[in-house]
């Protein structure tokens, strides 16, 4: 019972990331008109990306204890492991960041289109 708690506390604790980002995804999918192309792809992609980032951490969050309960990551390795892991998250997490902040810097208005010069 101790471990159903505890991934329900998981659960929870993820929940207003996940809500937040797939909101996020809703919004700029609805909005897309009025992004650049790129502005709109790098935001969707971000969001996407922290979003499955954040389904995995706290997949991860929440198995652990299984892992160390069912003697699958012993006491020695849990250390090395769970660094591990934590940088690959923050890292993939960071990517999503990146990507989101590309949207931001492409999200000006389109370059209007070339004229040919006037002469007089």
């Amino acid at each position: 019972m101790d471990m159903i708690g505890y991934v329900a506390m998981q659960a929870v604790s993820y929940l207003p990331s996940v809500i937040l980002l797939v909101v996020g995804i809703s919004l700029v999918a609805a909005r897309r008109q009025r992004l650049t192309r790129r502005s709109g792809t790098f935001a969707i992609g971000g969001l996407a990306f922290m979003l499955v980032t954040t389904v995995i951490s706290a997949a991860w969050s929440a198995g652990l204890v299984f892992l160390i309960d069912n003697d699958v990551v012993d006491t020695n390795s849990f250390g090395p492991l769970s660094l591990l892991v934590g940088v690959v998250l923050t890292m993939l997490n960071g990517g999503g960041l990146g990507l989101l902040i590309a949207a931001v810097l492409t999200g000006g208005p389109e370059p209007a289109p070339p004229t040919a010069p006037v002469y007089q």
